[in-house]
């Protein structure tokens, strides 16, 4: 199974500054995390750090029941099992640094901006 079956196409970073005036100091930091990411990779407490945060996002869902009902209409009914969604935090779970490289050297790119 690949990185891309296990996490899809498209990554997004997006940032709303609270003051406009800082936009550009603020995209450069990100610009240079990203750089950061794409030459050194991640620490292994950042992984662990997006390991608990995705364990907490997934328990969230069973919060309401309108977010378990959006779960069970895209997860459920397309497959008509529930296998993907508890198989996508085992995933993550078992995530590792050399998982992440790969990620990493497949999705972080730079684009040209427009």
């Amino acid at each position: 199974e690949t990185l891309h079956s296990q996490f899809g196409g498209v990554f997004l970073y997006t940032f709303e500054p609270k003051q406009a005036s800082r936009f550009k100091e603020i995209k450069g930091y990100i610009e240079k995390e990203l750089e950061r990411l794409m030459q050194e990779g991640s620490t292994d407490k950042e992984l662990e750090r997006y390991k608990k945060i995705s364990e907490v996002d997934f328990l969230r869902v069973f919060e309401s029941a309108s977010s378990i009902a959006n779960m069970v209409e895209h997860e459920f009914f397309p497959s008509r099992s529930l296998d993907s969604f508890f198989l996508s935090l085992d995933r993550r779970r078992a995530l590792s640094q050399d998982g992440l490289r790969e990620f990493i050297k497949h999705y972080l790119r730079p684009t040209l901006p427009y």
